[in-house]
């Protein structure tokens, strides 16, 4: 496995300036960096869940710690995995900080979320969060549904062993015509499939 120190870096560092923020009240400014996160997307893919977003750093975390003291992830039910669900909560973000804002009162959505996202992970694997529950990740998953840069399988290289299907976080690599394909709409370009690449076939880049 490569590792990739700066992104471990930025990633603590962004959690820490996401606790201070919170520490001092001023979550607005990281609404403002989810909302660059969000308008960057078409341009170089979800680099703010995989790298900047606080719960991806949490569940990542959670995941390592699982995985040391061999906790199993229970089966996501059929019922969670319903894509309407995770723009249902969206949605219901959107209300509760418009409430908020009316109110003058700050409602600790994003709080709420880091705990649900760390429980979650817990109990299941990266997987039911990232890709069928986190709000966050509807906005992005639509901005960035035509990004310009992001993870590209070289199918010369690859042989399709099945490794980064099996470890991505938000079951972004997909099966078509029997070869494995990211879906750069759900990849949260984490790294992870090319940091556990045998082939070392998989690139961030641009997209044909």
């Amino acid at each position: 496995m490569k590792k990739k120190p700066v992104k471990i870096i930025i990633q603590l560092a962004s959690l820490v300036l996401f606790f201070v923020m919170l520490r001092t009240n001023n979550l607005k400014i990281w609404l403002a960096i989810f909302l660059i996160g969000v308008a960057s997307a078409p341009i170089i893919g979800r680099i703010y869940c995989g790298w900047v977003c606080p719960i991806h750093t949490g569940t990542m975390f959670m995941t390592a710690i699982k995985k040391k003291f061999n906790i199993k992830s229970r089966v996501i039910p059929n019922s969670l995995r319903a894509p309407w669900i995770r723009y249902a909560l969206a949605a219901l973000l959107v209300v509760v900080f418009v409430i908020g804002e009316i109110k003058g009162r700050r409602i600790p959505a994003l709080v709420f979320l880091f705990t649900a996202g760390i429980v979650i992970t817990l109990m299941y694997s990266e997987v039911l969060w990232h890709r069928y529950l986190c709000p966050y990740g509807a906005f992005l998953k639509v901005a960035a549904s035509k990004t310009k840069r992001g993870m590209v399988i070289d199918k010369n290289i690859c042989k399709d062993n099945g490794t980064c299907k099996n470890i991505c976080p938000a079951e972004a690599v997909v099966t078509l015509d029997g070869r494995n394909q990211i879906d750069n709409s759900e990849c949260l370009v984490c790294m992870k499939c090319k940091m556990n690449c045998q082939e070392n076939a998989i690139f961030y880049k641009r997209i044909n």
